[in-house]
């Protein structure tokens, strides 16, 4: 419980009750499973900063049809709170959220004929939208919507089995490099390390 580094939420209308946070049912794309307090593989930053948006969009008097989703990243190392709201209406009131208990917050149209998170336009950005995490002593900077191992204590332990298991060579090549983690780590083992990564955001 609590390991994710990154949680991304949907929302469901509950009348009197309120904006819920919410997930997808498994197999089941148009049915909604509402999250009175979070996620459990959340940690509590997290799920707090999510239900503080929702309560706040609840206030402004959004309704769940005008949402897309909100990913929340947390940092292990620096424990900031970052936090990437998509809607569907480009006249979204952004500026009247609330910035309390994030480093950092982006409000993004999408166009509502896709189903996924796509920035179409920013309406909003504010404070430190990067990431930055520590892995076995190395610092690394990744942007926020950019891939990121979400459970740091499996990665940090499956680095470990790989490099003992890596025998000295002439190159090593990572695919979907993404900030070049595990070629960073497994550096001694080879005379050259090649990173092959498409999206330039991460590299």
């Amino acid at each position: 419980f609590g390991y994710r580094t990154k949680m991304e939420f949907s929302f469901m209308d509950e009348g009197e009750q309120g904006l819920a946070l919410a997930f997808h049912r498994r197999g089941r794309r148009h049915e909604m499973v509402e999250l009175p307090h979070g996620c459990l593989l959340g940690p509590a930053a997290t799920n707090a900063a999510a239900l503080g948006i929702a309560d706040q969009l609840w206030g402004l008097g959004v309704e769940a049809d005008s949402l897309k989703t909100l990913v929340i990243r947390e940092g292990v190392c620096t424990q900031c709170v970052v936090a990437a709201l998509y809607v569907k209406d480009p006249d979204f009131p952004a500026e009247e959220l609330n910035l309390a208990g994030l480093s950092g917050l982006t409000v993004l149209y999408s166009r509502p004929n896709t189903s996924d998170s796509v920035t179409t336009t920013v309406l909003r950005e504010w404070g430190e939208l990067g990431m930055t995490e520590q892995v076995h002593g190395m610092t690394l900077r990744y942007p926020f919507d950019g891939f990121f191992q979400n459970n740091l204590p499996v990665f940090e332990q499956a680095l470990a089995d790989l490099a003992e298991a890596l025998s000295p060579v002439d190159m090593l090549m990572e695919l979907y490099a993404g900030v070049g983690t595990i070629g960073l780590h497994v550096r001694d083992r080879a005379a050259r390390i090649l990173g092959v990564e498409l999206d330039q955001e991460e590299t």
